[in-house]
């Protein structure tokens, strides 16, 4: 567990390849309290807990985050409990496999299925092979439509990086890719090198029997990294699909 439109000359620069996601200078993104910190039973707080509960504070709380709790070790060892059964997963709801170009494709029919419901804001973990991070997504009704993605990192406990797109190029959003989020000593870190391959969870999603829903498999079923993520989350059907 490592540790109203505006005209394209307007809006470029968010969308630039010189302007990837960017880290907000007002928060600080030098505190790491992933696995530095435990819950009121005495269980250390990991990088799943971590992203898990920014997943559903960005929901609650209409896409928003306060980063006071998740500045602090005292509040953020009060706020996390730890309910997970040792030996089970913790998988829930809608999960994509999504391979390291795919993220942008993949994030931008979130956004197709957030105006098909009306919502305005969803969140999703992020699992890679050796880490947990978040998504939160959503879309701003003011001056001008944005389409907003912030990427957390519980590694960097107390900001995310933000990008936004507006309607008129939102197709834009496909090519982003997970090297745009992560840095190469990031993805090395986190098992994406060479596994190229992360899974997304949209508990949101889930309902009161815990079922979980495939919504996207990659072409090779059997990949080693496939089977390690169906077996430690508990989807021994997607083996089967595959043999």
């Amino acid at each position: 567990m490592p540790i109203i439109n505006k005209s394209a000359s307007n809006y470029v620069e968010y969308i630039s390849k010189n302007n990837p996601p960017y880290l907000s200078k007002k928060r600080d993104a030098s505190i790491n309290l992933n696995g530095k910190v435990s819950d009121c039973n005495g269980e250390i707080i990991w990088c799943r807990h971590i992203a898990s509960y920014w997943s559903e504070f960005f929901c609650s709380n209409s896409g928003k985050i306060d980063y006071e709790t998740f500045s602090s070790p005292q509040l953020l060892s009060k706020a996390i409990v730890i309910q997970e059964n040792k030996g089970t997963n913790n998988i829930k709801g809608d999960v994509y496999f999504v391979e390291n170009e795919s993220w942008g494709s993949v994030i931008y029919n979130l956004f197709l299925q957030l105006e098909k419901e009306n919502k305005s804001h969803t969140s999703l973990e992020v699992h890679s092979p050796g880490h947990a991070m978040a998504l939160g997504i959503k879309i701003k009704n003011d001056k001008e439509n944005k389409f907003v993605i912030n990427f957390y990192d519980p590694n960097q406990t107390a900001t995310h990086k933000r990008v936004f797109f507006c309607t008129n190029n939102i197709c834009d959003i496909i090519n982003l890719t997970a090297y745009d989020f992560l840095s190469e000593q990031c993805l090395k870190c986190y098992g994406l090198k060479e596994d190229t391959l992360s899974l997304f969870v949209d508990k949101t999603k889930s309902n009161d029997n815990n079922n979980v829903f495939i919504k996207k498999l990659p072409d090779n079923i059997l990949q080693g990294v496939v089977i390690n993520f169906a077996m430690g989350a508990g989807l021994r059907e997607i083996i089967k699909k595959g043999i």
